[in-house]
């Protein structure tokens, strides 16, 4: 029988990287920013790991509820990741290459790791943490805080406008088109006598 895959095996990483199933901390890594966008993918892969390896209740409802919020979990860290990767390869040029990292880069990463990694590595959802029962979803809001620091100094560092932008001054040239064309007189109604098409 063929095995499952991973939800991990959905991330793509930059052009001419890959996954590396082994890493070491150093400050060499931090020299340069391609470097640590890769390291914070390559987490982002074992954060969807460990979701997938924690161990959920028997118990019929609550197992429905946490299958449910890992599938949000690993949703969110393979959306995060690709968008990430997709941002790195737009940018043309060499300064993506060559650029030292952004200070506050490998700090998100840093973040990534000990925050949501590590605490996932250790969790056991069949157990009860004072008095409260397992869930995902703070894992999942710190991951959407860090992705949201994550992006935003990478379109810093490589100078690419958020998208916002654009379809915010769009959408004010339509509201003004549409603005203008209300100001125009409303055309004649229809003689008597003639055919209106309705």
């Amino acid at each position: 029988m063929k095995q499952k895959g991973r939800t991990s095996d959905h991330i793509h990483f930059p052009r001419h990287s890959a996954r590396i199933s082994r890493r070491f901390d150093n400050a060499n890594g931090d020299l340069l920013g391609r470097a640590v966008v890769i390291s914070i993918i390559n987490y982002l892969a074992d954060v969807a790991d460990a979701a997938e390896e924690v161990r959920l209740p028997k118990g019929h409802r609550d197992r429905a509820r946490l299958e449910n919020e890992r599938r949000k979990m690993c949703e969110s860290v393979v959306r995060g990741a690709n968008d990430l990767t997709a941002l790195f390869n737009s940018v043309k040029g060499e300064r993506k290459y060559t650029d030292p990292a952004p200070k506050n880069l490998p700090l998100y990463r840093n973040e990534l790791r000990g925050q949501v990694l590590y605490p996932l590595q250790r969790a056991d959802a069949t157990r009860v943490s004072f008095g409260r029962p397992f869930s995902f979803t703070p894992y999942r809001d710190k991951l959407s805080s860090i992705l949201a620091g994550v992006e935003r100094e990478i379109r810093h560092w490589l100078r690419v406008p958020r998208p916002s932008s654009t379809n915010e001054h769009r959408a004010s040239g339509h509201r003004g088109h549409r603005r203008r064309r209300s100001k125009r007189s409303p055309s004649p109604p229809p003689l008597r006598g003639l055919c209106t098409v309705m």
